[in-house]
């Protein structure tokens, strides 16, 4: 039978339980928090095998949290998403990191999620370092930079609630 999700994310306690493997009152804490943080507490009876993709993607960043690391590795943690969970999965960061200040490292091939929620990037091309700065270096030199990298034309477009967004011309 498939783990509810407190159960889930509980396993990223594992590390601090003891031999016994009973989760303490200082667990139950933690877990509580990181789905609160995650905004998955109102998942927290549910089967993992009934949520959503979306909702997996918070469980999943939920027991990461749970783990208290200094530093998260994310790969591509919001592919195949829709934009309401991608906007939940970016808040839950801004949210951990604020709380924890925790570093986030993540690989993405979505410039504007990358734009939006990262202070550096690394761009990588034919397995060598492209460009490594600031996301300001990235928008401030003419976009020539996302352009040779991904190596179509793209225009900056500064949206109405004041974040930047970049986008691939079609032409």
């Amino acid at each position: 039978m498939p783990f509810t999700v407190f159960d889930y994310v509980m396993m990223g306690r594992y590390a601090y339980q003891n031999s016994m493997a009973h989760p303490s009152k200082s667990d139950c804490e933690v877990v509580r928090e990181s789905l609160m943080l995650t905004q998955t507490e109102a998942l927290a009876e549910r089967r993992i095998n009934t949520l959503s993709g979306g909702e997996q993607q918070r469980v999943f960043l939920a027991a990461a949290v749970a783990q208290q690391a200094k530093i998260l590795l994310l790969d591509e943690p919001t592919t195949f998403l829709d934009p309401f969970h991608v906007r939940h999965v970016a808040q839950a960061l801004k949210r951990i990191i604020q709380k924890y200040n925790t570093t986030i490292l993540s690989v993405s091939h979505e410039m504007n999620y990358s734009i939006n929620m990262h202070t550096n990037v690394l761009a990588i091309k034919d397995k060598k370092v492209f460009f490594s700065g600031t996301i300001e270096d990235l928008m401030n030199n003419d976009l020539s930079i996302a352009e040779n990298l991904f190596e179509v034309p793209f225009e900056n477009v500064c949206l109405s609630s004041g974040a930047k967004a970049i986008f691939p011309i079609f032409e």
